[in-house]
């Protein structure tokens, strides 16, 4: 008896542990099975509600509840806290800076414009070179002898160490390219004569300065006419750059026209500008040139009257005079020359040339006062 008594209840008790232990069986294959729903694609999905109808009531009843109470757990577990709500301005996050260049890497063209030439120059002199990059864009016209039209520079900034564009300018066209320094700060510059093509060589060809003197690299100079020409002035800090202009009155041909020097500029507080009035000197001797031009002429038409208009043996030499007396800055020299060959002049020269040339000496003397 006693033997049958403790296996009755050993036999409850195990049915009692195997009675509270389903609701957790039940519960767990429950949340799997919901899980595996969730998962399901959605062909499948259909497929089971499908399929649902068929299976075990009980089992489903039993698998609905386990599932809510689970549910029930989990939100008052982890969901009861509101979300919080975004910062419209995050702070960025920390981004490791990239690594410094250590070698420049000529920049990459547009399709069209191909590479002229690329070089390393310490513009500045901080004893880092900057490199200068020029290139020429495919075009249908362009003037014999044009290699670019686009000249950069660059620089490795010493705070991030790396390259970056310091200048870009464009000329039509480059036709040489060279280095010297013409600021007067001893440092070098980038030099490109231009020429945008035609038979004027006044109208077609300029030039292009770069420099650094001051600061960062740029453009100090860029004049697309006038024939500037390159001289050591002593009176010009650097070197100096010689404009021209063309002597051509409307009644003579292109072939009969002359150029003169018009103007001397010269770096000065940052800039390009004119130094004429500095340059009394300079302009007096080509004067005297011009003069002497003068004379030669005059003692071969002593005796001559020019009656053709096209003719300016006489009028040229004339005209380049007053202009240089002019630039030279002496009202009295011009005075002078006119007071003494005015009236041989007016007797040698057609009507239309006397007029020209007593209009440049008096709009040249109004200049001066």
């Amino acid at each position: 008896m006693v033997g049958t008594a403790t296996g009755r209840k050993n036999s409850t008790e195990r049915r009692g542990r195997l009675v509270w232990k389903k609701p957790f069986t039940i519960a767990s294959k429950s949340v799997g099975l919901a899980q595996a729903i969730s998962s399901l694609p959605l062909g499948h999905f259909h497929f089971l509600l499908a399929v649902l109808p068929l299976l075990n009531r009980t089992f489903l009843l039993r698998s609905l509840l386990a599932a809510t109470v689970v549910g029930w757990v989990l939100l008052a577990a982890g969901c009861g806290e509101s979300e919080r709500p975004r910062d419209p301005n995050p702070a960025p996050a920390d981004v490791p800076a990239p690594p410094p260049d250590t070698i420049f890497r000529i920049p990459q063209f547009p399709l069209g414009r191909q590479l002229d030439t690329a070089f390393a120059l310490d513009l500045d002199g901080d004893g880092q070179v900057e490199h200068i990059v020029t290139s020429l864009a495919e075009r249908e016209m362009m003037p014999s002898g044009a290699r670019a039209d686009m000249i950069q520079i660059f620089r490795r900034d010493p705070a991030t160490r790396h390259w970056g564009q310091a200048m870009a300018d464009s000329a039509f066209w480059i036709t040489t390219l060279s280095t010297l320094d013409v600021t007067g700060d001893r440092k070098p510059d980038v030099v490109a004569d231009i020429f945008s093509g035609g038979n004027d060589e006044i109208a077609s060809r300029g030039m292009l300065i770069c420099s650094a003197d001051g600061g960062l690299p740029r453009v100090v100079f860029h004049t697309d006419r006038g024939a500037p020409q390159l001289s050591d002035l002593a009176t010009a800090p650097g070197k100096a750059l010689l404009m021209h202009d063309l002597l051509w009155p409307m009644f003579t041909s292109r072939a009969a026209a002359r150029s003169y020097v018009s103007d001397v500029v010269a770096f000065k507080d940052g800039a390009f500008g004119s130094t004429s009035r500095q340059q009394t000197g300079y302009f007096l001797g080509i004067a005297q040139q011009q003069l002497e031009e003068y004379r030669i002429a005059r003692e071969d038409l002593q005796s001559d009257t020019i009656t053709v208009e096209e003719d300016t043996r006489l009028f040229t030499p004339a005209a380049l005079s007053l202009l240089a007396l002019e630039r030279a800055n002496t009202p009295r020299g011009m005075r002078s020359f006119w007071d003494s060959e005015s009236e041989f002049l007016r007797q040698r020269l057609p009507g239309v040339q006397f007029q020209e040339l007593d209009s440049m000496y008096a709009k040249g003397v109004e200049r001066l006062r």
